[in-house]
């Protein structure tokens, strides 16, 4: 009588990381450290790699992303850290998310129209720069008179100035065809150069809670003669503060 044995090779059990993203939903590049069952140490999102348990995994994303920083992984759902590398157990099938803020934009945009001082030209105001948090923007005056003083309002409604509607047009005070667009939380005090051209510039501070603020602009200018009230004022400017959030 032969006896025979039956001998089984237990084969390693296998684990798997799976990554997704968002904002961008796909394309983030995941390097992974060690490779993978199929020799794999990258992928784009979403992707997923194969492993031998016990494998811990180094899983690493990039810091920035198509200009937007990281934000945070998720780990089957959860908040898991907000370093671009994390390091997880392929054992129990973690499922992680590459989460990158969301770029809001700014935007300078102009309303209204200056009138006309003693010179036959209308005040006008401009705005350049990039008005997203840690940017600058610059306001300028074109066409009052040389060396004027002027005041450049700068306030969050252009709807109301306490009791009184906005726009608001000039007539009742001496000044018809001026216009007031805004209200005014600050009054810069200023004065034109030689050419009737002023400068202002301003910092937007890096305080995520301002991403969709807006403030309104206009600037107003001693003009004796253009009118019994003496000032004449020039278009607005809405500023929306954008950023990464």
């Amino acid at each position: 009588m032969n006896l025979l044995v039956a001998t089984y090779v237990q084969q390693p059990a296998s684990g798997g990381v799976v990554v997704t993203s968002a904002n961008p939903t796909s394309g983030v590049p995941v390097t992974v450290s060690p490779a993978d069952m199929a020799g794999r140490i990258f992928g784009p999102t979403p992707t997923s790699f194969l492993y031998q348990r016990p494998t811990t995994v180094q899983v690493t994303v990039p810091a920035v992303f198509g200009g937007a920083p990281f934000r945070q992984w998720l780990m089957n759902g959860a908040a898991a850290g907000s370093s671009p590398t994390i390091y997880v157990d392929a054992g129990s099938f973690p499922s992680l998310a590459a989460e990158y803020t969301r770029l809001v934009n700014g935007a300078l945009l102009s309303f209204g129209n200056g009138c006309r001082g003693s010179n036959g030209r209308p005040l006008t105001q401009t705005a350049t720069g990039n008005p997203v948090l840690y940017g600058s923007i610059v306001y300028g005056l074109l066409d009052a008179l040389p060396t004027t003083p002027t005041i450049l309002m700068v306030g969050t409604s252009n709807q109301r100035l306490s009791q009184l509607p906005l726009p608001f047009e000039g007539t009742p005070l001496g000044a018809p065809g001026c216009w007031l667009y805004c209200d005014h939380v600050v009054m810069l005090v200023g004065r034109s150069d030689a050419n009737g051209s002023q400068t202002a510039y301003a910092a937007v501070p890096g305080d995520p809670s301002l991403i969709g603020s807006r403030l309104f602009t206009q600037f107003f200018a001693v003009d004796a003669a253009s009118n019994a009230a003496g000032l004449t004022s020039s278009n607005a400017v809405e500023t929306q503060i954008g950023g990464y959030q």
